[in-house]
């Protein structure tokens, strides 16, 4: 494993932490400038996608924790504050390793996809840009020639027909780069957004031993 982590204490987090972190997010519910994002979890590695060869840090998340992330995020204002929450069954006690280890893995995949969003976006801005200076082209012969078609139709009603034909043929051509530009590219700005928000914000992982879950019952 990364360095990083071989760095971290592999003994379990003292009890009293756990609580002290519950007091703190039972406390943080009443500041009204900060949305408390809940998830609950069957195991800790239940986040992952287990198709993933890579190291428990660089995994990507499995669909369903990023859908899930992701659409409660939407619902908060960008500039309001975050906290996540993650209440995880556990067999063993959680270990400052494998707590930083999920946490380091829930930042990681969302700066990955806004990077990768980033990186479409661009791609999809310069395909549009030419596609508009080419729209733009074309619209202008198809308006030429709507113009002289026009011009010299005289009484002959197909080539008037044939003229406003290629004015309205011109203008859809431009039309789907053109809303792009003007309206579609705010959607993927606004995930590339909400994915950085969560590549930073604060994460808290509290652990439900299976054994008090039975007895709850």
């Amino acid at each position: 494993m990364n360095s990083k982590y071989e760095t971290m204490d592999s003994k379990s987090i003292d009890k009293d932490i756990i609580q002290n972190r519950m007091d703190f997010i039972q406390k943080s519910r009443e500041d009204k400038n900060l949305e408390i994002i809940e998830l609950e979890l069957n195991s800790a590695d239940q986040i992952y996608n287990n198709m993933d060869p890579s190291p428990f840090y660089e995994r990507e998340l499995n669909n369903n924790a990023d859908q899930y992330i992701f659409s409660a995020v939407e619902e908060v204002p960008l500039r309001k504050k975050m906290l996540l929450v993650i209440y995880a069954r556990i067999d063993k006690e959680l270990t400052e390793k494998k707590e930083n280890v999920v946490k380091d893995a829930i930042h990681m995949h969302f700066e990955r996809k806004a990077k990768s969003l980033e990186r479409q976006m661009r791609k999809k801005t310069k395909t549009v840009g030419y596609s508009t200076i080419l729209g733009f082209i074309f619209l202008g012969f198809c308006l030429a020639a709507s113009y002289w078609l026009t011009v010299n139709a005289g009484d002959n009603s197909f080539s008037q027909v044939l003229g406003q034909g290629l004015a309205v043929i011109g203008w859809v051509v431009l039309w789907n780069p053109v809303e792009y530009l003007v309206f579609d590219r705010w959607e993927p700005r606004k995930e590339i957004r909400l994915c950085k928000k969560i590549s930073k914000t604060d994460i808290e992982i509290i652990p439900i031993s299976r054994e008090s879950d039975e007895n709850n019952k």
